[in-house]
């Protein structure tokens, strides 16, 4: 379940984008990066990004809009999200 809004839409890109930064910047270290300053990465306004975690083998992020809050929208590539089949997909839930 995701929210109906517009902002939603904006959320994803978002998250889509960091993780095209995140690949761009694991090319070039051979590890993916905690800092969003690291990979070039600037969300859209009223989106606010942080990546949760990440090491040489995985990342993850969450997002939210200024707009409802209570709503979570999170990504993560590598370790368990790989194996439960999630890889990249952006998943929502309510906080």
């Amino acid at each position: 379940m995701k929210p109906d809004a517009s902002f939603a839409a904006t959320v994803e890109a978002d998250l889509r984008n960091l993780l095209r930064a995140e690949e761009v910047y694991f090319g070039e270290h051979v590890t993916y990066s905690g800092s969003l300053e690291d990979v070039i990465f600037r969300p859209s306004p009223g989106v606010t990004v942080t990546i949760q975690s990440a090491d040489d083998g995985s990342w993850s992020a969450t997002a939210t809009h200024l707009q409802s809050p209570h709503w979570v929208c999170g990504i993560a590539v590598g370790g368990p999200a790989r194996e439960e089949g999630s890889h990249a997909q952006p998943r929502w839930w309510h906080q």
